[in-house]
C-alpha cells in the first residue's frame, strides 16, 4: 500500500502528465488553426487578385472582340473604405505592347467578384490620354483624373463614378466635374485624334454648333474643307471618346490649286468658314493673328456645293485683332 506521501506525489505527477498534454493540444491545434487561417488567408487575396483579372478579361472580351487580352494588365486596384469593392485601374502592358502604353487607360469596379454596367474606357489616341489617380470620396463614389496630354502640356480632369449598393450592376455614369471643362477636354481630345488619324494640326469649331469641327486637308492635288459632326460618331454619343469614324466626315468644298499654293484656316464666322489661299513659304509675323492674311475668302456652311467669297473681317474682330497685336509688340 502507498503511504499518503507517495500518493499525493503520483497525484501530481499524473496532473502534471494531463496538463503537459492539454498544452501540447492546444499549440498543435492551435498551430494547426493558426496554419489554416493564414492559409485561408492567402487563398482568399489570391482569389481576390485573380477575380479583378478575370473581371478585366471579361470586360475587354465583351467590349474589344479583337483585342489581345493577353496585352494588358492591371495597374492599381483601390479598395472601398469598407472593403466591401475596389476600383481598378487596367491598361496595354508596354512590355509586351512594345509600343503602347505604359500609363492605365481603363477604369471598373470590382464589387465583391462581380463587374458593374458601368466602367471607363479610352479609345483613340492612347499615348496622349490615361486615367490616374483613382481614390475613393466614400463607399459609393470613385473619383479619378482623366490625363490628355499633348506637345509637352496636360489638361486634367475629374470624373466620377457612382456606384449602387444595392445591386452588384449599375454604377451609373462617368461625369466631367464641369459642363465647360467637359467641352475643353472635348475639343482637345478631337484635335489630338484628327492629328493621329489625318495628319492635321488645326481645326475650328463652331461657335453655334459645338458638336462641328471645321479643318482644311490636303488630297494629292486638291485641297479639302471637311466638318466633322460629333452627333454622328457612335462612340462618341456612347461614352465620349472620338473614334474618327468615316460617318462623322462630310467634304464641304474642294479644289485644285496652283503649284506652291495652299489653303489655311482661319476660323468660324457665323455661318461662315473663313480661310486664306497662300504659299507654303509665307508666314505672318510673330505678333500677327491668323486673321491678319491678305486677301481672306470664305464658303458658306450649311448650303451645298459652296462657291469661294471674299471676306471681309468684321469691325469688332479686327478691332480686337489690332488690340492684341498691340500688346505682343510692347512685350
Amino acid at each position: 500500500m502507498l503511504s499518503n506521501t507517495s500518493k499525493i506525489v503520483l497525484a501530481a505527477i499524473v496532473i502534471l502528465i494531463v496538463f503537459a498534454g492539454i498544452v501540447t493540444a492546444i499549440i498543435v491545434g492551435g498551430g494547426a488553426y493558426f496554419w489554416q487561417t493564414a492559409n485561408h488567408i492567402e487563398v482568399q487575396t489570391n482569389q481576390t487578385a485573380k477575380a479583378s483579372a478575370e473581371l478585366m478579361r471579361e470586360l475587354i472580351m465583351k467590349n474589344y472582340p479583337t483585342a489581345a487580352v493577353e496585352n494588358y494588365k492591371i495597374f492599381d486596384e483601390v479598395k472601398s473604405p469598407d472593403s466591401t469593392k475596389s476600383a481598378v485601374l487596367f491598361g496595354l502592358d508596354i512590355e509586351k505592347t512594345k509600343e503602347c502604353c505604359s500609363k492605365p487607360t481603363g477604369l471598373f469596379i470590382n464589387n465583391q467578384g462581380s463587374l458593374g454596367a458601368k466602367y471607363d474606357s479610352l479609345q483613340g489616341v492612347l499615348d496622349h490620354m490615361y486615367l490616374a489617380n483613382a481614390k475613393w470620396q466614400d463607399n459609393k463614389t470613385v473619383q479619378y483624373d482623366l490625363v490628355i496630354s499633348d506637345e509637352g502640356s496636360e489638361q486634367t480632369t475629374q470624373k466620377f463614378i457612382v456606384t449602387d449598393n444595392q445591386t452588384n450592376s449599375g454604377y451609373g455614369t462617368t461625369s466631367f466635374s464641369s459642363s465647360a471643362q467637359n467641352d475643353e477636354i472635348t475639343e482637345i481630345k478631337f484635335k489630338l485624334a484628327l492629328l493621329a488619324v489625318r495628319g492635321v494640326h488645326e481645326s475650328f469649331r463652331d461657335p453655334l454648333d459645338k458638336n462641328k469641327f471645321y479643318f482644311v486637308t490636303y488630297m494629292d492635288g486638291p485641297y479639302g474643307i471637311w466638318v466633322y459632326d460629333l452627333t454622328k460618331d457612335k462612340t462618341f454619343q456612347e461614352n465620349g471618346n472620338i473614334s474618327m469614324t468615316q460617318e462623322g466626315y462630310t467634304l464641304l468644298f474642294n479644289q485644285k490649286l496652283a503649284k506652291f499654293r495652299e489653303l489655311k484656316g482661319v476660323g468660324v464666322v457665323e455661318n461662315k468658314f473663313v480661310f486664306a489661299e497662300t504659299s507654303p513659304d509665307f508666314s505672318l509675323s510673330a505678333c500677327a493673328s491668323s486673321w491678319s492674311y491678305p486677301n481672306l475668302q470664305y464658303i458658306d456652311l450649311g448650303v451645298s456645293a459652296p462657291t469661294r467669297k471674299q471676306f471681309t473681317l468684321p469691325v469688332d474682330i479686327k478691332k480686337l485683332v489690332d488690340k492684341g497685336t498691340a500688346i505682343c509688340q510692347q512685350l
